[in-house]
């Protein structure tokens, strides 16, 4: 009888040890849920990263003190780089035993996707690529789509007239698949032979007189520039260097005060579609805290923090309900607007064209 009892028990310790029972990564540090924020704190996207990781703090400083005793975040430097993302991954599961992760921009979040649904554990991503979410129970993203930015920008390009735009494009998962909807769109609507040029960049690359050598010689009157952190402003310095006067447009990364540094007063006026208008008293909020403009996702991981929130005051530190509750999220009021879950892993989030005034980035069509 000892022996049976004793071969019971051990047969027990396996299967908790081996996590057979309920969700692999059911939270795993009683009533406290770890989130692993994964940003680009340092190297070219630096601003990004830093900025999203104040906007989580000051979110998780907003949250009622019961609430922040249930939640512990951890963040890591992924340096931008998915190889180094897929390692701190492991690094959360494996030593800080996370039962949620944060991640930011395409890449990082493409590479850490499967190996969060293999563990089934949510993933949020501040990010644009589809990819990240399709065929995924576990994955969700928190950021416009890229269908929705396409419904303000290409109504835009046919207002302003632009007859010969170059394009202008980093090699990155979430402008590839921008990209990819972008072509099929402009069939549609009649415009694609408006489009005379496209070039790919690796995201390192600093020098783009080549390119802008070619949009001259093609006589371009508009670029889309969809460049990346550390490219942006650089790139419209040095077209305005070489005498390319025409207006810029892009998305999302257009809205980062370092590119406004670098690029010396090529980026006033110029335009470009993101996400809606966060709320202004989180402009506010930030920059005294701070003493800094939000970069673009800050907004959106304020949000995030928020929402995980809600789930534990709710419905506890469990992972498996956090992930429920992020799939049927209903008219939840975020600094970002009033959004719910969408049904495709993504969130009903608007988007709107902005444009850089007086070293500012304003609403074009004030509401």
């Amino acid at each position: 009888m000892k022996k049976l009892i004793s071969l019971l028990i051990s047969i027990g310790l396996f299967l908790g040890a081996t996590g057979c029972f309920g969700s692999d990564q059911k939270n795993k540090t009683g009533d406290v849920l770890k989130v692993g924020l994964i940003l680009p704190i340092t190297g070219s996207a630096a601003s990004v990263g830093t900025s999203a990781r104040n906007a989580a703090e000051m979110s998780y400083g907003s949250l009622p003190s019961a609430t922040q005793k249930k939640i512990d975040m951890v963040f890591e430097d992924n340096q931008l780089s998915p190889a180094n993302s897929v390692n701190i991954f492991q690094k959360l599961v494996s030593v800080d035993k996370v039962g949620a992760v944060v991640t930011i921009t395409s890449g990082p979040s493409n590479a850490v996707a499967p190996l969060a649904e293999e563990k089934k554990m949510p993933l949020i991503a501040v990010a644009a690529d589809r990819k990240i979410v399709e065929g995924r129970n576990y994955a969700v993203k928190h950021w416009v789509t890229p269908e929705e930015e396409m419904e303000v920008i290409i109504p835009e390009i046919k207002k302003r007239g632009y007859q010969k735009i170059a394009m202008i494009i980093a090699q990155h998962d979430g402008y590839v698949y921008f990209m990819n909807d972008f072509k099929e769109r402009i069939k549609k609507e009649g415009i694609a032979g408006r489009f005379v040029m496209e070039e790919w960049f690796n995201p390192d690359i600093r020098d783009f007189r080549s390119f802008i050598a070619k949009a001259k010689e093609k006589q371009a009157d508009a670029i889309g520039v969809l460049l990346l952190s550390g490219q942006i402003g650089l790139f419209a310095k040095q077209t305005r260097e070489m005498g390319l006067d025409v207006p810029l447009f892009g998305i999302d990364y257009f809205e980062d005060k370092k590119e406004l540094e670098a690029a010396g007063g090529a980026l006033e006026g110029q335009w470009y579609v993101c996400a809606d208008d966060a709320d202004q008293r989180f402009y506010q909020e930030y920059e005294q805290k701070y003493q800094s403009f939000p970069s673009l996702g800050a907004a959106n991981m304020y949000d995030i923090i928020q929402i995980i929130g809600e789930s534990v005051e709710k419905y506890g530190s469990d992972s498996e309900k956090l992930n429920w509750y992020l799939h049927n999220l209903k008219d939840f009021h975020g600094v970002v607007g009033t959004y719910s879950a969408s049904g495709k892993n993504d969130f009903t989030l608007p988007a709107e064209i902005k444009v850089i005034k007086n070293g500012k980035f304003e609403p074009l069509y004030p509401k």
